[in-house]
């Protein structure tokens, strides 16, 4: 209700009017192909016209499986398991160890129990976001539309900082990859032999009981600098020579994710993922009904008299617009077991 209360209306609820979702149907398609929303054939542009390309921005948000709606090998979200939470309280994070083997149950005869143990970290979810002002004047005096790409920017925004925490949570991590956890390659550059090692190392993780878990790498996390070796590796046709290994072409199942902020930490290391929905590494905290960015805009306090200003939605004190652009998130370490890092060294 704090959204209301200070002037700002979620753009989510003007999108449920069955109108605004036609009129925005044009520019939807435009966002989809990739197209400047830029008003045509207009001088400038007004904060109606604004709002609109917001809300549909909006609508294509809501409408993508995650943040990374247009580069998919740089999606960090592949590497973490979404948990949404009710609140910004405290919650418990139970991270239970296996249970025993199954046992043949004769007729008549009672279940055995199993021994099960659990331990538990505690986390809140975290809110992220920022404010643009915009004046009257700057809108008249966008003749070019600039301001039309405005709600991409702040989608931009959101998804670097997003991709930072999660990156932030595991990249260097040497409490979570280390000799004791069986999943830090200390030498050795990225090459066949070392990438089979570190998926050696998943594939060999046993639970606290010493049995196998049955996982293997999923995802293949690398820095820009190692992209196109790193897909060499995975896909033999990114190469004129493919990879070989004992005279046959070497293909890894693997999915790249190429992650531009692990450059700031080390351009030589990388790392090998699980599947999260099998066992996750990471885990994800998001705000139950609140997934992904979310655009508001505040409305105006003021009705324009003279019909020429009809559209314009700046606010009576300072003729501005102001657009909120936010989103909730926390990441956390989970299981040691579903990742490994070989530092390139």
């Amino acid at each position: 209700m704090a959204d209301f209360t200070e002037g700002f209306i979620p753009l989510k609820s003007i999108l449920k009017d069955a109108k605004v979702q036609e009129a925005i149907r044009p520019k939807l398609q435009k966002i989809k192909a990739g197209e400047s929303l830029r008003v045509e054939g207009k001088e400038t542009m007004t904060g109606a016209d604004l709002i609109a390309n917001l809300a549909v921005t909006q609508h294509y948000l809501d409408s993508a499986p995650n943040f990374a709606i247009d580069a998919p090998d740089r999606d960090a979200m592949k590497l973490v398991k979404e948990r949404p939470v009710a609140d910004f309280k405290p919650v418990k994070i139970f991270q239970t160890t296996e249970t025993d083997e199954f046992e043949e149950v004769k007729q008549g005869e009672d279940y055995k129990a199993t021994g099960f143990t659990d331990s538990f970290t505690e986390a809140s979810v975290k809110k992220f976001g920022k404010i643009v002002r915009l004046s009257w004047e700057t809108l008249l005096s966008d003749t070019l539309g600039e301001l039309g790409d405005l709600q991409q920017k702040l989608i931009r925004a959101g998804k670097r900082t997003m991709f930072k925490q999660i990156v932030s949570a595991f990249a260097g991590n040497t409490s979570f990859f280390n000799g004791t956890n069986g999943n830090y390659l200390a030498t050795g550059v990225l090459n066949e032999a070392n990438l089979i090692a570190l998926l050696a190392k998943i594939t060999a993780q046993k639970d606290s009981k010493g049995n196998p878990l049955y996982i293997k790498g999923a995802h293949l996390a690398v820095p820009t600098a190692l992209e196109f070796k790193a897909k060499r590796l995975v896909n033999p046709f990114y190469a004129v020579y493919p990879q070989t290994l004992d005279g046959m072409a070497m293909k890894f199942d693997l999915d790249v994710v190429v992650l531009p902020d692990l450059d700031d930490i080390s351009t030589t290391g990388y790392y090998v993922f699980a599947n999260p929905a099998d066992m996750p590494a990471l885990s994800h905290l998001t705000l139950t009904g609140h997934k992904g960015i979310e655009l508001l805009v505040k409305i105006s306090d003021q009705q324009a008299i003279n019909a020429a200003l009809s559209g314009e939605l700046g606010a009576f004190k300072n003729d501005t617009l102001e657009i909120k652009a936010r989103f909730f998130s926390n990441v956390i370490t989970r299981y040691h077991q579903a990742a490994a890092w070989g530092t390139g060294l």
